[in-house]
């Protein structure tokens, strides 16, 4: 019988030259989705926008991403997965940027809301999609075990990082 030495075995899979990416790319993603969430409500409150306006843009989020998803779920079969992934990147870049100028430019929420639900309804449906063609057969279960263990990771530590941003 083979014995299971750990260490290799989660080398192994993180690099992969296929599903490590997905792996580090999940991790990354989350992470900074994390750092991003976390600050988007005090963000809006700082620039003194009313608790009513912050929350409508948190309702409008979840509102528009049952079209975004929807939308999002026709297209990754005919762009791919991986340039989808691309273009929910290239979204979150514009996300980001609108949501730096806001205080100049005076965007309207609902508008960030929309951007924000379709980013992220690109990319999950891709990722998933991308982590089906990858996964190995036999080995999917422990290796569906690993993105959750990386996003959980990530998630727990988004708000240690954010909090030490903040200080800085």
């Amino acid at each position: 019988m083979q014995k299971l030495d750990p260490y290799h075995a989660l080398t192994d899979e993180f690099l992969q030259p296929r599903l490590g990416k997905l792996y580090w790319s999940q991790g990354f993603s989350t992470l900074g989705g994390g750092l991003v969430a976390i600050f988007i409500p005090i963000y809006l409150l700082k620039l003194h926008y009313s608790l009513a306006a912050v929350l409508s843009y948190m309702i409008f989020y979840g509102l528009f991403c049952i079209p975004a998803l929807y939308i999002a779920l026709h297209l990754v079969p005919k762009v791919g997965s991986n340039r989808t992934m691309g273009i929910a990147s290239i979204c979150q870049a514009i996300f980001l940027g609108l949501l730096i100028t806001l205080p100049s430019h005076h965007w309207p929420l609902f508008s960030l809301s929309a951007l924000a639900a379709w980013v992220n309804s690109l990319y999950y449906p891709a990722f998933h999609a991308n982590f089906a063609v990858s996964r190995t057969p036999h080995k999917a279960g422990r290796q569906l075990s690993y993105i959750y263990t990386v996003m959980a990771i990530a998630s727990a530590v988004a708000p240690a990082v954010g909090g030490i941003l903040a200080t800085v």
